[in-house]
C-alpha cells in the first residue's frame, strides 16, 4: 500500500512549513501532490524517538492542501463525522470496504514501525499501531478528523470515507490553484502541538 512518494527538496521543506504554518515535529515524505507541484499529503513516520524511547504516531497521512483542509473542514462543521458514522452504521458494503482499507493500513504502519526500529515492537506501540484507525482513535466505527480519511485516499489507501468526501467536494485541478500567495506569505508558528 506504499503510496508512490516524491523526494522532498528545499523548496518543499519551506513550503510544507507554510502550509503546516509551523516546521514539522515528525519526518515525513511528500505522498502526493496537487496537480501545481504542491505538497498535498504527506506521509509521516508511525513512530518516532522522544525521551530515549520510542513513541507512537497512527496518523501518518497529513491533508496539507489549503483548498482541499478548507472544503473539509466545512463538511466537519455541517456534521460530516456523524453523517459518516452513521454510514458505517447502515451500508454493510461500506462497512466492509472501510474495514478492509483500515486492516491495510494497519498493516502498513506496523510493517513500517518495524522497519524504522529496526526489529520487533515493543508490546505497547504494537497495542496501539494494530487498533487505532487512521485518525489515532481505537473506535474504528466513530468517524473523526475527516481531513486524515482524505489524506488516506488521496495517499492511495482503500478509504471510502475519504474517496466519498473527494467525490463530493472534488480533486484538485490545475485550473484552480490550490495555494494562493497569501499562503506562501504567511509566518509559520514554533514548533508544538500537533505533529508530523
Amino acid at each position: 500500500m506504499s503510496p508512490a512518494t516524491v523526494a522532498f527538496t528545499g523548496t518543499d521543506e519551506e513550503l510544507v512549513r507554510r502550509l503546516l504554518g509551523r516546521p514539522p515535529r515528525l519526518p515525513y515524505v511528500v505522498a502526493t501532490r496537487c496537480p501545481g507541484g504542491t505538497p498535498q499529503v504527506l506521509q509521516a513516520d508511525p513512530v518516532f524517538r522522544e525521551d530515549k524511547r520510542w513513541k507512537p504516531f497512527p496518523t501518518i497521512y497529513w491533508l496539507v492542501c489549503p483548498r482541499l483542509k478548507k472544503a473539509v473542514a466545512r463538511l466537519e462543521q455541517e456534521g460530516g463525522s456523524k453523517m459518516f458514522t452513521q454510514r458505517l452504521r447502515d451500508d454493510p458494503p461500506f462497512r466492509e470496504e472501510y474495514l478492509a482499507g483500515q486492516r491495510e493500513l494497519i498493516a502498513f504502519r506496523l510493517s513500517e514501525a518495524r522497519r524504522l526500529i529496526g526489529g520487533p515492537l515493543p508490546p505497547d506501540l504494537e497495542t496501539v499501531l494494530n487498533e487505532a484507525n487512521i485518525a489515532g482513535s481505537r473506535d474504528l466505527f466513530g468517524v473523526k478528523c475527516l481531513h486524515a480519511h482524505v489524506a488516506h485516499a488521496l495517499a492511495g489507501g482503500r478509504n471510502p470515507i475519504g474517496r466519498a468526501i473527494l467525490e463530493r467536494i472534488g480533486l484538485c485541478r490545475p485550473e484552480r490553484p490550490c495555494l494562493s500567495p497569501a499562503a506562501l506569505a504567511a509566518p509559520t508558528r514554533p514548533a508544538g502541538g500537533a505533529r508530523p
